[in-house]
């Protein structure tokens, strides 16, 4: 299991607890790819108003891959010096009878580069020929490939790109950490399932933010979620910490038998895994909701032109009344 990466703003005195998949849910403009890209700086060791794990950032610390919301794999396909294909090809081991073959590549371009300067002499004394990368055979491969798919719809070029990260993932000593803006952007559900269920497997941390609702059994307890609002970052509970905090509030306990009958009573006897069951297996994902959406509100009304969140018990709408006060949003029904 990964150990979690602890961000420390020195600005804020806050602290920003990063697991092994992390989610960063806000509604369009909400100012998620700023903080990505934040986030990206830190974690680099190229911002210096913050801590990771007690200490300064280097930039050897962490592998960290930046995907835009319009990266796939065509764009790695050109193979610049900034393709992730190309640093895959480059850092991959290869066979004993490759690496033979690449030296050949290096001694026949040595032979052909002498024989074109032998001819070019001729015409023109004292004139030298370069073959560029001639002295690296995996370089000069690399600089005249060229690569191409058949068929590569949007979605199919996400899949491949993801396909290439998880591959550099493993390639890589340090820890690795893959930054994706709106990952689901070209998914249906079933894709978004499946990248979800893939992912888990990695040895990667994956920082994901989505605009998009998605199946509240993704939040599990070794999950981080935050939100973003008017480009402000908020970490938002883990679900049974939030039911708890919702359900009985934070007082101040001062004996342990005032403790068991508030929140130890509603951990110990099931009840906050009863509603946390419930709320994961809630198919209208009512609180990826509200974090994906600017101005949502709580009602037992359908609101024209308005994100309505439903609750179907009292525990519930205490929840959501709770996700709204930590994101500030007023949530005065309209009826």
């Amino acid at each position: 299991m990964l150990k979690n990466i602890v961000v420390f703003s020195k600005e804020s005195k806050r602290n920003f607890v990063f697991s092994h998949i992390n989610f960063v849910f806000g509604y369009a403009k909400s100012g998620k790819t700023t903080i990505l890209l934040k986030f990206s700086d830190i974690l680099s060791g190229k911002d210096k108003h913050h801590l990771v794990n007690g200490t300064q950032a280097m930039p050897n610390d962490y592998n960290v891959i930046f995907l835009s919301s319009s990266d796939g794999i065509s764009t790695h396909l050109k193979l610049s010096s900034k393709s992730l294909l190309r640093k895959m090809i480059e850092e991959n081991k290869y066979s004993d009878s490759f690496s033979s073959s690449c030296e050949t590549i290096e001694k026949g371009v040595e032979i052909a580069r002498n024989e074109l300067e032998g001819e070019l002499q001729s015409i023109l004394p004292g004139s030298k020929v370069t073959i560029s990368d001639a002295d690296s055979p995996m370089a000069f491969l690399i600089d005249n490939m060229s690569i191409s798919f058949d068929d590569n719809s949007s979605s199919q070029e996400k899949e491949r790109l993801f396909s290439l990260v998880n591959r550099l993932t493993s390639l890589t000593k340090i820890p690795t950490i893959v930054i994706i803006d709106d990952f689901n952007n070209d998914f249906d559900e079933e894709m978004t399932i499946s990248f979800l269920e893939e992912i888990e497997k990695s040895s990667a941390y994956f920082i994901l933010s989505s605009k998009k609702s998605l199946s509240q059994s993704f939040l599990k307890e070794d999950c981080s979620v935050f939100a973003v609002r008017e480009n402000e970052v908020i970490m938002i509970p883990d679900l049974k910490t939030l039911i708890l905090d919702s359900i009985v509030g934070m007082p101040e306990y001062t004996s342990f038998e005032e403790y068991m009958t508030e929140a130890g009573y509603v951990s110990a006897s099931g009840i906050a895994d009863f509603f946390l069951k419930q709320i994961q297996n809630d198919e209208r994902n009512n609180i990826v909701r509200i974090l994906t959406s600017k101005n949502p509100i709580i009602s037992t009304n359908l609101n024209q032109g308005a994100v309505t969140i439903f609750p179907r018990s009292k525990e519930e709408e205490k929840v959501y009344r709770k996700v709204f006060e930590i994101l500030g949003i007023g949530s005065s029904d309209k009826q």
